[in-house]
């Protein structure tokens, strides 16, 4: 889900969709709280599950230590 993938807005949503997926869609960003959830199972994230900001960057990149999380803090406020 993390590779390559267009996007595009309609009203409160963005939706994604992954490259080469014969799928309209394969995830989708709530624009109201920053809520992504994917409905694809080829990712490291749980299908049909709601992430926070935080919680995704900490998925994907796999934070553990305290500077790591610090640093996610930053990135995420930079991006919403």
């Amino acid at each position: 889900m993390l590779g390559t993938c267009s996007s595009q807005r309609i009203n409160k949503r963005i939706y994604f969709k992954r490259e080469g997926s014969k799928n309209n869609q394969s995830a989708n960003l709530l624009k109201s709280n920053h809520l992504f959830k994917t409905w694809s199972s080829n990712s490291s994230l749980e299908a049909e599950r709601a992430y926070n900001p935080f919680q995704l960057l900490r998925k994907v990149e796999g934070l553990e230590s305290k500077s790591d999380f610090q640093n996610a803090i930053k990135r995420i406020k930079s991006l919403i």
